[in-house]
């Protein structure tokens, strides 16, 4: 996925500074409503045996998300481009049956992303993101991992253009992943094998984004 992110990049920088295609920066703020985080932790199957347990954290408060993308016009109803989001830190409360039910699980997430939009309706687009991203946390059910893993982000929705402002509905998914080596165990052959402990983070978000777009031409380049 990160190949062809940067693939569409260099093919996107390539063509715009060759064309005279209008190329658009939009800048955009959003807030996000009441949200879930589920984790689910896995350990690797021994003597077929297989464990996991699962776990959902509230976010009731209103989270903010910042985005920056770029995109160029490839027709009067399609747009292509790559962006990045930052969701600013959130605190989401831990599950009643948690031995600490009052501390809060402050995550953020940071996603880099191709994007498309296509015509609707006159001013009306749909909205389109498919890329990865890294999940950023405070809390010890994430740092006690070893190893994370890049996961995979992509979001749908709609968006309004009204003189350059943009109105848009996001409705975004994150997904993530964290390993650790939990125990080694011992057959009666002999043979070892070290159980796996991981856990997959689900992060479900609708946004009301609201921004800006910036258009612009690339100086004409003669060869």
């Amino acid at each position: 996925m990160k190949k062809i992110v940067f693939s569409v990049l260099f093919l996107l920088l390539a063509q715009s500074i060759y064309a005279q295609e209008k190329n658009s920066i939009v800048l955009k703020f959003g807030i996000t409503p009441y949200s879930q985080l589920t984790t689910n932790i896995e350990y690797s199957k021994v003597f077929d045996i297989s464990l996991h347990d699962e776990k959902r954290y509230n976010y009731p408060n209103v989270g903010t998300v910042l985005y920056a993308e770029y995109y160029r016009k490839w027709s009067s109803i399609f747009n292509l481009g790559i962006g990045v989001s930052q969701q600013l830190y959130r605190a989401g409360l831990k599950p009643r049956y948690s031995y600490k039910a009052d501390e809060e699980f402050q995550i953020c997430f940071t996603s880099v992303y191709l994007l498309s939009t296509l015509k609707i309706y006159k001013d009306l687009y749909s909205s389109l993101h498919l890329g990865f991203n890294k999940l950023w946390a405070t809390e010890t059910e994430v740092k006690q991992f070893d190893r994370d893993y890049i996961g995979l982000y992509y979001a749908v929705g709609f968006c309004y253009e009204y003189n350059n402002f943009i109105f848009e509905f996001l409705y975004s998914v994150n997904h993530s992943k964290h390993e650790s080596d939990f125990l080694q165990v011992r057959y009666i052959s002999g043979n070892t094998k070290t159980v796996i402990m991981s856990q997959k983070e689900k992060y479900g978000t609708f946004n009301f984004n609201i921004g800006y777009k910036f258009d612009f031409n690339f100086p004409k380049m003669k060869i």
